[in-house]
């Protein structure tokens, strides 16, 4: 066998990407994926050998030790890409039409329903994993109230700056479990800046109006800002705190 040369693996790593931008040949694959994946006998293989290797300690202890000499250089580079991918909307738009597709079909299954409740009645007479969901959402709940504002919203807080009006930003309700773009304390109305792209969709609108309900049950009045409309709804909320 002839040795990996780096100019050998410069071609092979080219041939390869080569193929991988022909349509036909990731058909082909995905094809295969789904076949292997359907295979019992397949499966059975692949687990059989996969735990013959890490039984093995010295091939266990090999695979371990390259993993770790994985460089930091390495590691912050994937970690840059895998940020690039996911932060484009078309790819976070088809994972989340994905997963809903996923979901739907599941909570179709009433033998699925039955299992999931099962599974997490069992998990709440867990007093460990009672606290560590009370931590969890006590970090989801800060880590909405400390997201970075978007355009729309800097925009928003600038103009209400402009005109002196008294706001809190990024305020967090916890009791209508939603984080305020602005709260106007002085006048009771959550100001939301709702950007015309992820709020385009019907399931994104009947979300708001829940949200609204919500707050409208505390007593606390909603008032949002379209982007596509944003200088006349941004002037019916001034008008509205002159009435209020």
């Amino acid at each position: 066998m002839r040795p990996w040369t780096p100019e050998r693996r410069k071609r092979q790593s080219a041939l390869a990407k080569a193929r991988w931008l022909e349509p036909k040949f990731r058909k082909m694959q995905a094809e295969l994926r789904k076949s292997r994946n359907a295979d019992p006998d397949f499966q059975k293989h692949r687990l059989a050998a996969c735990k013959k290797f890490w039984d093995d300690p010295v091939r266990s202890a090999k695979a371990r030790a390259n993993r770790k000499k994985l460089g930091l250089r390495d590691r912050k580079q994937h970690s840059k890409t895998m940020k690039d991918i996911v932060s484009r909307p078309e790819f976070r738009e088809r994972l989340v039409e994905r997963s809903r597709k996923i979901m739907k079909a599941n909570w179709a299954n009433p033998t699925w329903r039955e299992r999931i409740s099962a599974l997490g009645k069992a998990r709440f007479k867990n007093q460990k994993y009672r606290a560590h969901i009370s931590k969890t959402m006590a970090e989801t709940n800060r880590r909405m109230h400390l997201h970075k504002p978007t355009s729309l919203e800097r925009l928003t807080h600038a103009l209400l700056k402009k005109h002196k009006i008294r706001f809190k930003p990024e305020h967090l309700i916890k009791s209508a479990a939603t984080s305020v773009d602005a709260f106007l304390p002085d006048h009771n109305i959550a100001v939301y800046a709702d950007g015309d792209y992820w709020h385009r969709d019907q399931e994104t609108k009947t979300k708001d109006l829940k949200i609204n309900k919500r707050l409208n049950r505390l007593g606390i009045a909603v008032h949002r800002i379209r982007e596509a409309k944003f200088e006349s709804d941004f002037n019916r909320l001034l008008k509205r705190i002159k009435v209020v």
